[in-house]
């Protein structure tokens, strides 16, 4: 089942059960048509293609072909395992994997991330539509046009793949989506109430982009379940539609566990054509980064990144929580928040962290997401306004996950969009990654790598980065050796010369010279430290003179002196995260309710 970082769909075949089929005629078929199945032996595969074929294979091997992904070269089946075999041989067909289930996965969050800056400098997202990829999207008025007589809805297309018909608006029972939209793209139209010379309201929860238009494809059910099959759906109809509504980033704050790796994992091999297509594709980390779900206080687990977050190629975003203060000073990475690296593959991920603890933002009245918490996230009217009504807001409510932290991300990156329109996805993602804080806390400790990963974003310095990415931005990998664990930069996970290992990126003298932009340390500066070293095992590594403190992204003492995460065996030596079965095929982690947290009081209501 593929959830949200919140709920489940009801459609097993949502998320992760998308079938690729290839659609080529060559090559032998079947002898005669062999009957399908009966419903009650069938299973959901996804089958990817090399080639448009004839979908007639697929149906002669015993299949029933639900749906067709033509901007994907996929396609959904139902079939008994003696089809899925034969399917399986068919020519053309590239790789056949399961339809799984995918699930769910701001007053103080905006300035800790400095979109507020960007704000009041009218870089609001303006022409710039951002795919909500989720439980769908309520009505609400702070989703309307700019200001206070704004009335025109910002949503302006959408397919909901639930009901299996065009709605564009007011189709979320979950809560999720409408939450999730607002931190994006929410305008505060609701807590911006003023009059002459009274100001009602004290607090205006705003989203990062709050003049971005958005586009609604709901592909969860009303408990925040849903499948692959249905999530490639709507990453088709975005690669199919994104010249007429103009969709620059699209939003996937859900995930399922990956049972394969990122290379032939259905909505992995999705997300990557609509990156290269040019679209910003922002993914939740995932809520599961506690060892014990139902105890904040436990130690993190790491190799817990959700598909389609652990693919190198899009923007995986880690939560943070605020402390309830303006300041980012005393901020740290939440206890539920999804480690690195990811499963199978070991990309180093997050690739960076925003706020997603008790992040207060659109509330859709009755929704599932308000009584699974039994209405404890509903925050009380005199929160925001300045006469002392009773009762609570009918307009936001608060909600916590990583799902949150993926839409500040969308926000920012259609705020990017609008100040430059000519920007790839690559060089998003590379200006998020770069001016990133490594080091925020005012104390100058600084969580690890797998926990952050590039660091806090700061949307104002992003808005001014120059760099221009000229190679693919994947993310670094991780690979455990005899020496102890290489963390790769000069060479990307899929064999070409990476982005990180550029010199006339790092070159720039003006970038790496700005002590304004730098100075609290740099993200690959040092060439000593980036080559392919034992980066964790050699103690020689971090006690060589070498390594300065003041440019090295890893140097703070305090993430090197931590026995608990560099020297446990129960990380680097245990066999359960690099290799061993033990850990990825135990239903008690992937298949429990604790992986997808947001549906219940421990992620909802946060740290």
């Amino acid at each position: 089942m593929v959830r949200l970082f919140g709920a489940p769909l009801a459609s097993a075949a949502l998320l992760c059960g998308i079938a690729l089929v290839s659609a080529s005629a060559a090559g032998p078929r079947p002898a005669a048509p062999t009957p399908a199945p009966n419903a009650s032996s069938r299973h959901g595969y996804v089958v990817q293609f090399a080639a448009d074929n004839s979908l007639s294979s697929l149906r002669l091997a015993g299949a029933h072909v639900s749906r067709v992904y033509p901007e994907l070269g996929m396609a959904a089946i139902a079939a008994s395992p003696e089809a899925v075999s034969r399917v399986r041989q068919l020519p053309g067909v590239l790789h056949v994997s399961d339809d799984l289930g995918v699930q769910r996965a701001t007053e103080y969050a905006i300035p800790a991330i400095r979109a507020d800056l960007a704000r009041k400098a009218n870089i609001v997202g303006k022409g710039v539509t951002i795919a909500i990829v989720d439980s769908g999207i309520a009505a609400h008025g702070d989703l309307t046009g700019a200001g206070a007589n704004g009335s025109r809805t910002r949503i302006i297309g959408g397919y909901d793949f639930v009901a299996n018909r065009a709605v564009t608006i007011n189709n979320d029972a979950c809560g999720h989506g409408t939450l999730v939209a607002g931190i994006a793209a929410g305008n505060g139209l609701n807590s911006n109430f003023s009059g002459n010379p009274i100001v009602h309201t004290k607090r205006t929860f705003f989203g990062v982009a709050p003049a971005a238009n958005l586009v609604n494809l709901r592909v969860m059910d009303g408990q925040g379940h849903g499948s692959v099959s249905n999530a490639l759906a709507a990453v088709d109809w975005i690669l199919k539609n994104r010249v007429q509504y103009n969709i620059k980033v699209m939003n996937l704050s859900l995930g399922h566990a990956p049972m394969e790796s990122y290379r032939t994992d259905p909505l992995c091999v999705a997300v990557k054509k609509a990156w290269q297509a040019g679209v910003v594709v922002v993914c939740a980390a995932g809520n599961s980064g506690r060892s014990v779900p139902a105890d904040p206080e436990s130690a993190p687990l790491y190799g817990t990144i959700h598909s389609p977050g652990n693919s190198p190629w899009v923007i995986t975003v880690g939560a943070t929580k605020d402390m309830g203060t303006m300041s980012r000073d005393d901020d740290w990475v939440t206890s539920y928040s999804s480690r690195g690296p990811s499963r199978i593959d070991h990309v180093i991920k997050p690739d960076v962290v925003t706020p997603g603890n008790k992040i207060i933002n659109l509330r859709q009245r009755g929704s599932y997401l308000e009584k699974a918490a039994d209405r404890t996230n509903l925050i009380p009217l005199a929160y925001y306004w300045n006469r002392k009504p009773e009762g609570k807001s009918p307009e936001y409510f608060v909600l916590s996950g990583t799902s949150m932290s993926a839409g500040f991300v969308s926000g920012a990156a259609a705020l990017m969009l609008q100040k430059n329109p000519t920007l790839s996805p690559d060089t998003i993602k590379a200006r998020l990654m770069l001016t990133a804080r490594k080091v925020w806390r005012q104390d100058g400790t600084t969580p690890d790598i797998f926990s952050r990963g590039a660091g806090l974003v700061d949307v104002s310095r992003a808005l001014i980065c120059p760099v221009i990415a000229r190679k693919p931005a994947l993310s670094p990998w991780a690979e455990l050796t005899s020496g102890g664990v290489l963390i790769h930069m000069a060479r990307s996970i899929e064999g070409q010369q990476a982005l990180w290992a550029d010199q006339a990126l790092w070159a720039d003298q003006a970038l790496w010279a700005d002590q304004a932009l730098w100075a609290d340390q740099a993200l690959w500066a040092d060439q000593a430290l980036w080559a392919d070293q034992a980066l964790w095992a050699d103690q020689a590594l971090w006690a060589d003179h070498m390594v300065r403190a003041d440019q090295a992204l890893w140097a703070d003492q305090a993430l090197w002196a931590d026995q608990a995460l560099w020297a446990d065996q129960a990380l680097w030596a245990d066999q359960a995260l690099w290799a061993d079965q033990a850990l990825w095929a135990d239903q008690a982690l992937w298949a429990d309710q604790a992986l997808w947290a947001d549906v219940s009081n421990k992620a909802i209501l946060g740290d």
